[in-house]
């Protein structure tokens, strides 16, 4: 791993390392919404506003744009499916989440490529393994997801030292929400003595 990618091992080169932390899986309980409710249901009004705006109800006949109520059941169903469509893409667990994770504003993982594309219900293998200086008693990570124009903050959580203590095996998992995407993340962790 390049030491531009991990403030962590930067920091090691300076200070003694008595302790590895292996972050060694991400499971994808529930992915992001694909778009906030407000913009949902305002895509989905302009969906349906533009094809029922060529259209008239069979009673108010006479205009330009009269059809029969076939037509107008038709085309009524068809701005409804694209309502629907678009509302559904707010619902959480229905899109891939291209996912990465920070610590201190810098990207550690995927190392080899921007994000990870993932699932509802996926478990991805992490196995990344970075040193814990002695001088810091806690870390804090950031579940990111990579987006074209603002990435997304699918929740953060820190971890202490401390935290490993009351595990025999020193492994914990660490559960990662946001409210505001809608997602939900089991991260596995292990800390290891430096050898």
């Amino acid at each position: 791993m390049s030491n531009s990618l991990n403030p962590l091992e930067q920091f090691s080169k300076k200070f003694k390392i008595d302790n590895v932390l292996i972050i060694q899986k991400v499971e994808c309980i529930q992915t992001a919404s694909e778009l906030d409710s407000s913009g949902a249901n305002f895509y989905g009004f302009l969906a349906k506003a533009f094809v029922m705006s060529s259209s008239k109800k069979p009673e108010e006949v006479g205009g330009v744009y009269s059809e029969t109520q076939e037509e107008y059941e038709s085309r009524k169903e068809a701005a409804d499916s694209w309502e629907n469509q678009i509302k559904d893409k707010q619902n959480p667990g229905k899109v891939r989440d291209q996912l990465y994770i920070e610590i201190a504003n810098k990207k550690i993982w995927p190392t080899s490529k921007k994000y990870h594309e993932i699932n509802s219900t996926e478990i991805v293998e992490v196995n990344l393994k970075f040193p814990w200086p002695n001088a810091l008693n806690s870390l804090a990570f950031k579940l990111k997801e990579w987006d074209h124009f603002k990435d997304d903050n699918l929740g953060s959580f820190s971890i202490s030292k401390s935290d490993f203590d009351s595990s025999p095996s020193k492994q914990i998992i660490k559960t990662v929400t946001s409210e505001e995407e809608g997602s939900i993340y089991k991260v596995y962790l292990e800390l290891k003595a430096n050898a």
